[in-house]
């Protein structure tokens, strides 16, 4: 994959531009989602970032445009160990480029 493009395909963006590419309001709902759906699961069970997304925005509001953002939050707090990234049952790092569909589950050992 060119480097110019992201996990998606798509060209490249920086995780702080999908970030300022959402209202404040809409930042802090991705991450009490994320937080709460982290809480809400037993590890090692996991969930997808659309699920993160739908329960920010609403599942018949505009939960597609949030996916760069819930995804740049998922890199941030990977980075930080507050939860793991995976595909297909296996770790991602947070800072190589990820392809396709990805989950999001607590860090093992927590």
């Amino acid at each position: 994959m060119p480097p110019s493009e992201d996990d998606s395909g798509r060209p490249a963006r920086d995780a702080a531009d999908a970030d300022a590419a959402i209202d404040p309001a809409t930042a802090a709902a991705i991450e009490a989602a994320v937080a709460a759906l982290l809480h809400e699961r037993p590890a090692p069970s996991s969930f997808c970032p659309s699920e993160a997304a739908r329960r920010a925005v609403g599942a018949d509001g505009p939960w597609r445009a949030a996916m760069d953002a819930v995804r740049a939050l998922a890199r941030r707090w990977a980075r930080e160990g507050r939860l793991q990234v995976t595909q297909r049952g296996r770790p991602l790092d947070p800072d190589q480029p990820w392809r396709g569909a990805i989950r999001l589950g607590r860090p093992r050992g927590r």
